[in-house]
């Protein structure tokens, strides 16, 4: 009997960096841009705002920019003003979303 015949198909033992879906649709699914993220396929940036508040439950409010994919929306805090900070990265799919608030700031009539 050959001894490779009993040898493991695990993907994790195969040198492939492929994913199952990659490799049944031929294509990447993270394409590199100018942001600070990186989109996935299909995915394309609908609009981008600065000055935009995350009202954080344990931290409190923190300043960055959103930017509104036909995906999701990704919030990126601004650069701290210390080391002690961290940078705030909120990266949430629009099917979790069940609603948008706007609180304070001027009156939209």
């Amino acid at each position: 009997m050959d001894k490779d015949f009993h040898r493991s198909s695990n993907s994790l033992d195969s040198d492939s960096k492929s994913s199952s879906l990659n490799s049944k649709h031929g294509n990447d699914t993270i394409v590199a841009n100018e942001s600070s993220f990186t989109y996935l396929s299909g995915e394309n940036m609908q609009d981008i705002k600065n000055d935009v508040s995350y009202i954080c439950p344990y931290s409190g409010p923190v300043v960055g920019t959103l930017t509104i994919t036909n995906y999701r929306l990704h919030f990126r805090s601004n650069p701290p003003a210390s080391d002690k900070d961290p940078i705030v990265i909120v990266d949430c799919p629009l099917g979790a979303v069940s609603r948008v608030e706007k609180v304070g700031g001027a009156s939209s009539r």
